[in-house]
C-alpha cells in the first residue's frame, strides 16, 4: 500500500519497508552525511571506504541499493560499479559523486549506473531512491 502523500513504499504491517543500502565513500564524513540525508529510520546501511571493499561487501550483503563516489584510492567507483553488475546484472549503483563531467555521467551509465547525482544535490538523490520505490521492478535496468 503506498502513502501518496510522503511517496513511501508501505510493508505487510503498515510501516515502511527496510531497505538495504551500501554507501561507498573515501571521506567518512561524506559517508555519514549521505546517510543521514539519504537513508530513513529502519533502514540497514552499511558503509565502506573504497572500490575494492564495496565490490567484496555486495557479494555478501546484497543490498537493495548502493550509493557509490566515482573517485577513491584503488577500485574506483566506475570499476566497482562494473564489477558488481558483472556479478549481479540486477545491481541498483547509484552515483553520488563531486564530479560534474559529462563523460563520468556517460562512463557511469555504461558501467551499469541507474542514476548519477552530484553531492551537492544529495536530497535530489534521496527523492530519487524513495521514488524508484513506487515503481514496478520490471521497470528497472536488468530486471
Amino acid at each position: 500500500m503506498l502513502n501518496g502523500a510522503n511517496w513511501v513504499l508501505m510493508g505487510h504491517e503498515g510501516k515502511a519497508a527496510q531497505r538495504k543500502i551500501l554507501i561507498v565513500d573515501d571521506q567518512a564524513a561524506m559517508r555519514t552525511l549521505i546517510r543521514r540525508v539519504c537513508t530513513r529510520k529502519g533502514d540497514d546501511v552499511v558503509e565502506c571506504s573504497d572500490g575494492s571493499e564495496a565490490v567484496a561487501t555486495y557479494a555478501s550483503y546484497q543490498p537493495d541499493w548502493v550509493l557509490m563516489d566515482i573517485r577513491m584510492s584503488g577500485i574506483d567507483g566506475l570499476r566497482a560499479t562494473a564489477q558488481i553488475k558483472k556479478t549481479d546484472p540486477k545491481a541498483r549503483v547509484v552515483i553520488v559523486t563531486q564530479e560534474t563531467d559529462k563523460y563520468l555521467q556517460k562512463a557511469a551509465t555504461q558501467a551499469g549506473a541507474v542514476a548519477f547525482f552530484n553531492k551537492e544535490d544529495l536530497l535530489q538523490a534521496s527523492d530519487f531512491l524513495i521514488r524508484a520505490e513506487t515503481q514496478s521492478v520490471t521497470d528497472w535496468p536488468g530486471h
